[in-house]
């Protein structure tokens, strides 16, 4: 499969709440080959007319849904980024399946924890044995805010060993909640209650020595 990869990224659900956010970022790199993909193609050439002034602005369209052999396509790919959430009821684990079996890395928006860790159990040991790099909730709303704390460290000079604390706050605020948001609030989902009050249930196999924090 690697031999066949013509593609940088394919960004699936790119014209959805996040998805035309990264579909703009992306259209405005200079020599990435890439794709945009998600179910209604109708969506996805509608997309594609805003995006074909920028830079990389004439990606392929992909149509295809996240139901059955996903191969021809996730096998492309360098990386598949996705904000086609709510990742638990969307088909969310077929694409994370693949990704991980064909070795190729892959990136979501998703935020609900529980699937995220079945997630982990699940295809934890495809992606090591494939290579595929598995990144959850990488474009979670919260990211934006350790990056700024990043920076803001970054700024002043501080050394790893350094203790020292950062406040954040939100000035502005634009757009609305997305579905995958709702659906983590006020989803019906059935899982071990022990892993809302526990702060390793996204690293279940991290050694016992690690785990600090109660």
């Amino acid at each position: 499969v690697a031999a066949a990869r013509d593609l940088d990224v394919i960004l699936y659900g790119a014209y959805g709440c996040v998805g035309h956010f990264a579909a703009q970022h992306l259209a405005s790199q200079t020599n990435l080959t890439w794709a945009i993909a998600g179910r209604n193609a109708t969506k996805l050439h509608a997309l594609a007319e805003t995006l074909a002034p920028l830079p990389s602005g004439k990606p392929e369209i992909i149509v295809a849904s996240l139901t059955g052999d996903l191969s021809s396509w996730v096998g492309r790919a360098k990386a598949i980024a996705t904000a086609a959430g709510p990742f638990s009821i969307h088909e969310g684990e077929n694409l994370v399946k693949a990704c991980a079996a064909l070795g190729t890395s892959y990136s979501d928006t998703s935020d609900e924890f529980y699937w995220q860790r079945r997630m982990i159990t699940r295809h934890n040991a495809a992606a090591a044995a494939s290579g595929a790099r598995i990144a959850l909730a990488a474009g979670f709303c919260a990211l934006a805010a350790d990056i700024g704390g990043a920076l803001a460290l970054e700024a002043a000079g501080s050394a790893p060993e350094d203790e020292m604390a950062v406040d954040a706050w939100l000035e502005r605020y634009s757009g609305g909640i997305s579905a995958g948001v709702i659906n983590t609030v006020h989803v019906n989902a059935s899982y071990p209650k022990e892993w809302e009050t526990d702060p390793y249930v996204l690293t279940p196999n991290a050694p016992p020595a690690l785990k600090r924090d109660t």
